[in-house]
């Protein structure tokens, strides 16, 4: 929601008197004959119906007339125009489909057009954002998730010539009025032609809804009845003709996607793990005008017996001298209620002052915390807090590791471990997002397939307490969609979804985040989540991210740009280097694991040298394949080299004892 000044709001006020007149739909306006009951406010920049005569804008898309920014001249720098509909009500209607012709030419990602709605006669100037880029049910609908002018989704760049935009969505307006307003919003410099508006049309939508709920088979007779209960750890996936949209569940197990008449979907749980789903999916065609399809209901039989927990840190910036939070958060993606620990070794460079869980300590730099009774589904967290060393250099890079218990019989032990590599600094944003692995990968790493591990870490800054947090990402087009998948969140999501053009949305409800001065560690949170690149990406491909960070209905806070570019590495070839694997904990007391890529093969032998190259200790593999423990705490604390030799190659990296 943007919220305006006074003054604004006040011409607001003047705009929703004036345009008491309901129009009648459908409405569709050419604006050959005028413009009745449109109205502007115009600063630096002039809204103006006519001929557009300027740069590459200088025609109307039908007849002669459109609205267009300056039709004779560029536009200026920080400009703020307003271009306001008449009045709609829509009720009776379950969906309305706004659609218009559009031209422009402004200054990519900086410059550009939001489209908004607003019910408020108050003259409070209380304005909400129609959509988002790939919005489901639209063609066109803005080219950019995020431009720096007013920091909202918007159409920017140069089109090249007029195209067609429209969007479908649902009534949320009951029986209120309706206003639509356009805003042009423009940075300090680089200032282009502008953007042009023709054959404005709001219209009834054929537009439907398909709903279900998600139930749990509690008493395993594969059938739903009043024994089963809702499922509320899921999402779905409807798959309509213009690409999938991915929301979750609400708290009830229950779904609702819209869609158009004439189209048939196809909903399904999306990537469900330790469950048999039945049925696999359900379709539906929508054939009405404010049809309701129900009862689109699954059921999902859980595998007992499945033991899967895994841990994620997240911490802002390391400042010498200064306190260091971390936020660990672990959880039971399995089917069997389950107890353990999690293991926290800590950064030479940092002294504990405070845990938010009872901690036993391991030795130097390292501490436990035990926990049980974690059911399927469940997310704890805590909070570590340290003094940091205030000799430590600036550039320095301080490594924490995170290994969460059991790991034996874990269904997927790669992620019951975690680490946080951190460069000491003079200062940081709290808001930020971080890529791991940090820098380049190779071509090699792309096609077998490496996942980029992003976090998101928000802190409120603000004076309050913020209610909700939504952040807003857009994916780069880059990366492999099907791929997703959340690891980690600070606090329990309430919603999240991911549109055909991957724009992501994260909602926490009623977080309810305390400010920072009123409680600095609780004030932060963060969301984790892996996906990999497009298998055939080439040298020279550059994958670039940011989020956006919304505390209530305030502006956005903008995190930092994370950039990871496709390389081929230099140097000497060597065939060892296209062998990944994990080696944690990382530094190790002595014992740690290891997991090879697939490309590695089977588990043959492993041998461990000194930094002279010497040859310290060789045995045979304890396991073929998947996790592989080895025990090395009889070795001296240093740096050492891990060979892990397989039936297609040899794994080679860095294993550091403490």
């Amino acid at each position: 929601m943007k919220k305006l000044l006074l003054a604004f709001s006040l011409l607001t006020a003047t705009i929703f008197q004036s345009n008491a007149q309901v129009q009648t739909l459908p409405y569709f306006n050419d604006f050959e004959s005028g413009a009745p009951m449109w109205i502007t406010q115009n600063f630096n920049s002039d809204w103006e119906l006519g001929a557009p005569s300027y740069g590459t804008t200088n025609s109307a898309h039908s007849g002669d007339n459109c609205w267009d920014i300056n039709l004779d001249t560029s536009y200026a720098g920080n400009t703020s125009s307003w271009l306001f509909t008449p009045t709609f009500n829509f009720a009776g209607n379950s969906g309305i489909k706004i659609s218009f012709w559009l031209n422009r030419n402004c200054e990519f990602a900086w410059d550009g057009l939001t489209f908004y709605s607003s019910t408020d006669t108050s003259g409070n100037g209380n304005w909400n954002v129609v959509g988002y880029q790939g919005y489901p049910n639209s063609i066109g609908w803005y080219n950019d998730s995020l431009i720096l002018a007013n920091n909202l989704p918007a159409w920017t760049g140069n089109s090249g010539g007029w195209y067609y935009c429209s969007i479908v969505i649902p009534n949320t307006f009951g029986n209120d009025n309706v206003h639509f307003a356009f805003e042009f919003a423009s940075d300090l410099s680089v200032n282009g032609d502008g953007v042009s508006i023709d054959d404005f049309s709001v219209e009834p939508s054929n537009v439907g809804f398909m709903q279900g709920t998600v139930y749990e088979d509690v008493n395993n007779n594969g059938a739903i009845d009043a024994g089963d209960t809702p499922f509320t750890n899921i999402s779905l996936s409807c798959t309509p003709a213009n690409g999938t949209y991915i929301q979750s569940v609400n708290s009830n197990g229950q779904f609702y996607f819209m869609g158009d008449s004439g189209v048939t979907y196809t909903i399904a749980p999306y990537n469900p793990i330790y469950t048999l789903v039945s049925p696999a999916s359900q379709t539906a065609t929508l054939t009405a005008t404010n049809q309701v399809i129900s009862n689109l209901d699954f059921l999902l039989t859980v595998i007992p017996g499945i033991i899967e927990v895994d841990v994620n840190a997240s911490a802002g910036g390391v400042r010498p001298g200064f306190v260091h939070n971390q936020y660990i958060t672990y959880s039971n993606n399995g089917t069997q209620v389950t107890s353990g620990s999690v293991q926290v070794d800590y950064d030479p460079s940092f002294s504990i002052s405070s845990c938010t869980q009872p901690y036993n300590v391991l030795g130097p730099n390292s501490i436990e915390i035990n926990y049980s009774s974690l059911i399927p589904g469940e997310q704890r967290s805590f909070i570590c807090t340290y003094f940091v060393d205030s000799t430590l250099a600036i550039g320095t890079m301080t490594h924490s590791n995170f290994t969460i218990f059991p790991i034996a019989g874990d269904t997927i032990p790669t992620n019951n471990y975690d680490q946080l590599n951190i460069e000491a600094t003079n200062s940081f944003d709290p808001n930020d997002k971080r890529v791991d692995p940090v820098g380049d990968i190779t071509p090699t790493q792309v096609a077998t397939g490496i996942n980029l591990d992003y976090t998101i870490n928000f802190q409120n800054t603000g004076t309050a307490e913020a209610f909700h947090v939504n952040v807003y990402d857009q994916l780069d087009a880059d990366l492999d969609l099907s791929t997703f998948e959340i690891t980690g969140t600070s606090h329990p999501l309430t919603t999240w979804s991911m549109s055909s053009s991957g724009l992501l949305h994260f909602g926490f409800a009623n977080i309810n985040l305390p400010d920072s001065n009123a409680n600095e560690p609780a004030s932060h949170g963060f969301i984790s989540y892996r996906i990999k690149p497009l298998s055939t990406l080439t040298a020279g491909t550059e994958i670039t991210n940011l989020a956006a960070i919304y505390f209530d209905n305030n502006e956005p806070v903008l995190t930092n740009e994370v950039k990871t570019t496709v390389v081929i590495p230099t140097g000497i070839y060597n065939p060892s280097n296209d062998i990944s694997g994990l080696v944690f904990p990382n530094p190790t007391k002595g014992i740690f694991w290891f997991s090879g890529s697939s490309n590695l093969g089977t588990y043959k032998t492993y041998q461990i040298l000194n930094v002279a190259g010497q040859l310290v200790r060789e045995a045979k593999a304890t396991s073929q394949s998947g996790l592989m423990q080895i025990d090395a705490s009889d070795l001296s604390s240093g740096v050492y080299m891990l060979q892990v030799t397989g039936s297609h190659g040899v794994y080679k990296g860095s294993l550091v004892i403490e």
